[in-house]
């Protein structure tokens, strides 16, 4: 568990720190939000991964923090079932348009007569240009204030010539 932690760590780290553009970083935690906030449905999924291979985005990232909006949507699914619930139920006029969507061949695969898949959706389009900003603003300090700092510390400058963390490191497959 604390190997598979600390290759994590790295990960994130390798993808912080190379020349990739911020943007790029940033469209990858978006995708991560798209996987991970709805729950998994096999359809749904396959599409946005093979949107995520075409479209210029940060695979690795995305995948990494995947796990991390799948629990924050189980966190958020009351208020998914609300979201969804007030489009679905309460708002009536908008049966006809949850019914053809229903209908359609594949569309259908996407659920939008469940509650909180549907308010998961709306989440999506509602935190997607909040999230991507978050993660521009994070990847941009963090190459022009952290960055700096960690890799002039003394800490790191131990960790770089101790031959056990060096072994760690070989381990973890770099």
């Amino acid at each position: 568990m604390t190997f598979w932690v600390l290759k994590q760590i790295k990960k994130l780290l390798t993808q912080l720190n190379s020349t990739e553009d911020p943007r790029v970083l940033s469209l990858g935690i978006v995708f991560a939000l798209v996987l991970g906030l709805p729950s998994f449905h096999f359809f749904y999924t396959f599409l946005v991964l093979l949107f995520l291979i075409l479209v210029k985005a940060n695979i690795p990232l995305a995948l990494l923090f995947w796990p991390l909006f799948s629990f924050v949507g189980a966190l958020m699914s009351p208020i998914s079932h609300y979201i969804g619930l007030l489009l679905l139920v309460k708002f009536e006029f908008l049966s006809g348009l949850w019914t053809f969507l229903t209908n359609l061949p594949l569309l259908s695969y996407l659920y939008f007569n469940h509650t909180v898949t549907l308010g998961s959706y709306v989440l999506i389009i509602l935190l997607s240009p909040a999230i991507f900003k978050a993660g521009l603003i994070f990847v941009n300090y963090y190459r022009k204030t952290l960055m700096p700092k960690i890799t002039k510390s003394k800490v790191m400058t131990v960790l770089k010539s101790s031959k056990f963390v060096g072994w760690i490191f070989r381990f973890l497959g770099e």
